[in-house]
């Protein structure tokens, strides 16, 4: 069983208007060589992924910077070799996955302690292909999350 991932991202941002993008694609290559199954009995999907962030960083407040984004994410077939090598030994077999988030997100930062908050929400919605149950919609997800990072 070997799996590997790759992954490459780009930043750009106008400083002058506080403007900023980032994108990144991954791809997940999945090899098997099992001892109990014949060859080629097992193959797994390779998985890919793309993501992009977008938003803006202005000094409204004294305190730091405010940071506005929104964001997007695709996965595809990431559902993971050995979750997906057990599910098609012992289940129903999944053949194929896809997974889409979008949210959007506040973050304050706070230059006397080297601090940021942030706020955030993100929706997930997800379908995937089985062998003999074709495909099956996941109940859509909404979250909230808040938080702070201290850098010392």
């Amino acid at each position: 069983l070997d799996s590997s991932y790759w992954q490459v991202g780009a930043y750009v941002e106008h400083t002058a208007t506080g403007i900023w993008v980032y994108g990144a694609y991954g791809k997940e290559r999945n090899e098997y060589d099992l001892f109990f199954l014949p060859p080629g009995a097992y193959a797994a999907p390779d998985g890919r992924h793309w993501y992009v962030k977008a938003g803006l960083r202005e000094r409204w407040l004294r305190l730091g910077h405010t940071v506005l984004y929104g964001e997007y994410a695709r996965y595809d077939d990431m559902l993971g070799p050995i979750v997906n090598l057990i599910d098609n030994i012992i289940g129903p077999g999944v053949v194929s996955t896809e997974m889409s988030v979008y949210g959007g997100g506040l973050v304050q930062e706070i230059d006397q302690a080297a601090m940021s908050v942030w706020v955030k929400y993100r929706h997930f919605e997800g379908d995937a292909s089985a062998t003999g149950f074709g495909s099956v919609s996941f109940d859509e997800l909404d979250m909230i999350s808040a938080g702070a990072l201290i850098n010392f």
